[in-house]
């Protein structure tokens, strides 16, 4: 599959119905082709980049859904598919260039998209003046927040490296009079994550305000899964009652099986796309 501006998303194509049995033939040995190498150092390059550089990343639109974060997030799933069942010996340019990765998707030029999203009209009808909702992962927000949940959850799995784990790990900061510094680690956002999935009455997180997209709550998923296992907790059980939810909203439809595009929280309705 292809991302728009060329990035390709091998996260699924790398590996790909292939084992790594010890046992097997030499030429049954996972590998990888020139394409896929070649998708692979792109991934690498990219995360070599200093902060703010975004060249060959964009695109202008930073709304889009192909924005940086996607594509940071993606790379970074692909770069796990191809450590854990490709070249599972081969680590250290790999979780380099992960980590490298997690710390770009924390940067300030990244996360700042929700504040753009926050004063667009029609979402900011939907929020409570009387808060400050400029924190990227407070609430409303989990087409962000799930995917850096995801990120260092996959990190920490391959690597045991525990850096996110420190108090104070995650910070977001906007400077000057007005400004802000939240700080977090992996603890507290699975937790802030779990609580959104609860205080929703477990209908989903909002991506944007009023609106709850199922594919962006997935992620929360597989990342609160992920920390489970990691600290021997059990914050993903959320994920049954959101499971019931969606079963009874119709987030996918019983009969044609097609998933709805979101749910629209105010109007308690669900938008379906046709996709041609």
């Amino acid at each position: 599959m292809k991302l728009r501006n060329g990035l390709l998303f091998v996260a699924l194509a790398i590996g790909s119905g292939v084992s790594a049995n010890a046992a097997s033939p030499l030429d049954k040995y996972p590998s990888l082709d020139k394409k896929q190498l070649g998708a692979l150092r792109h991934m690498i390059e990219l995360s070599r980049r200093p902060p703010g550089s975004w060249q060959f990343m964009g695109p202008e639109n930073r709304l889009s859904n192909d924005s940086v974060q996607f594509q940071i997030a993606y790379m970074s799933y692909a770069l796990a598919v191809v450590q854990s069942q490709v070249t599972p010996a081969y680590r250290e340019m790999y979780r380099q260039a992960f980590r490298s990765h997690i710390h770009k998707i924390l940067q300030r030029d990244v996360w700042d998209m929700w504040l753009e999203v926050i004063e667009i009209p029609e979402f900011k009808k939907h929020l409570d003046p009387s808060k400050d909702w400029r924190d990227p992962v407070r609430e409303k927000n989990i087409m962000y927040s799930g995917h850096v949940l995801q990120m260092i959850g996959l990190y920490e799995t391959l690597y045991d490296d525990r850096e996110f784990d420190a108090p104070g790990a995650i910070v977001f900061e906007l400077p000057g009079e007005d400004g802000f510094t939240h700080t977090y680690n992996h603890e507290s956002l699975a937790k802030l994550i779990a609580d959104q999935f609860v205080s929703s009455g477990h209908i989903g997180i909002e991506c944007e305000p009023n609106r709850i997209f199922t594919e962006c709550n997935q992620h929360a998923i597989l990342g609160l899964i992920q920390y489970d296992r990691l600290h021997g907790t059990n914050l993903s059980d959320v994920r049954h009652r959101f499971w019931e939810k969606a079963k009874d909203l119709r987030y996918i439809d019983p009969e044609t099986h097609r998933t709805m595009w979101c749910y629209l929280i105010a109007e308690k309705e669900r938008i379906i796309q046709l996709l041609s």
